[in-house]
């Protein structure tokens, strides 16, 4: 004789429960935008590569632009190359959590004298084991008009001391940032070496519409635990600070040397 439920009601909310309600909550994320106008004749497009085997993990993400321009696409595909590459020598073959290598991007873009400047950051994520992940951070600075990639110093006039200027901002930045206090010797030891005026020290950076983004690496400025901090340098301090070297900032100026 086949068993009856004692509880009728329940299993039937429960069926009601995993046919209506779960789908919404187990449902896969939406997918990222995959294409971004520049103009009316570009885009900038997500690629996607992915390899699992033999507990290593790759997953990476990088941009394209379409219609292709080979050098914007081939210095992406490059750079991706030699991160895969690079992953490859810091395995860890004991690890019992396996080996990850996870690489994604943010973009920006913005309008210098008259021409589109795009600016990529990438974040790569590594994992071989220890105690917790390392990241790296690269950025690209493309001029869509000219074809070209920007140093830092292609912003600026010739001899205008800018990296004495933003490296004072920085460190005084940072200092109200991470509340570190005048007696925290140590520290402030630290983030005047990590912001000093050295090239070495603010390869990283990206333009945004109202000033340029510095992007300090881990254990660049402090420890770990304060990650990898950023401080936005405002176009009207560039100027402020040095005004025979720093013209007012406009979309149209010729500020930076850039067109």
């Amino acid at each position: 004789m086949q068993k009856t439920s004692k509880h009728p009601m329940k299993k039937m909310l429960c069926a009601l429960f995993l046919t209506f309600i779960s789908p919404a909550l187990f449902a896969a994320p939406a997918a990222k935008e995959e294409t971004i106008t520049i103009d009316n004749t570009l885009a900038l497009k997500k690629s996607r590569l992915s390899d699992q085997k033999n507990g290593r993990a790759v997953n990476v993400e990088y941009p394209q632009l379409h219609p292709a321009v080979p050098a914007f696409n081939r210095e992406m595909q490059q750079f991706i190359t030699a991160k895969r590459a690079h992953f490859k020598t810091v395995i860890n073959p004991d690890s019992r959590y396996g080996n990850t290598l996870y690489i994604d991007y943010l973009h920006s873009m913005t309008t210098m004298n008259r021409a589109t400047v795009l600016s990529i950051l990438f974040e790569s994520e590594y994992f071989t084991g220890g105690a917790h992940p390392w990241h790296e951070l690269d950025t690209f600075n493309y001029n869509v008009k000219n074809k070209q990639f920007l140093k830092l110093n292609d912003l600026f006039k010739p001899n205008s001391d800018y990296l004495k200027l933003i490296s004072a901002y920085c460190y005084d930045a940072l200092k109200k940032k991470l509340e570190f206090k005048t007696e925290d010797q140590t520290q402030l030891d630290w983030l005047k070496e990590g912001t000093a005026p050295l090239e070495k020290n603010y390869r990283h950076w990206t333009l945004q519409s109202d000033g340029l983004l510095i992007h300090f690496d881990e254990y660049q400025v402090a420890a770990y635990v304060y990650g990898r901090p950023t401080v936005l340098v405002p176009y009207e301090v560039l100027n402020l600070h040095h005004p025979k070297r720093f013209n007012a900032y406009t979309k149209s100026s010729a500020s930076f040397a850039v067109s």
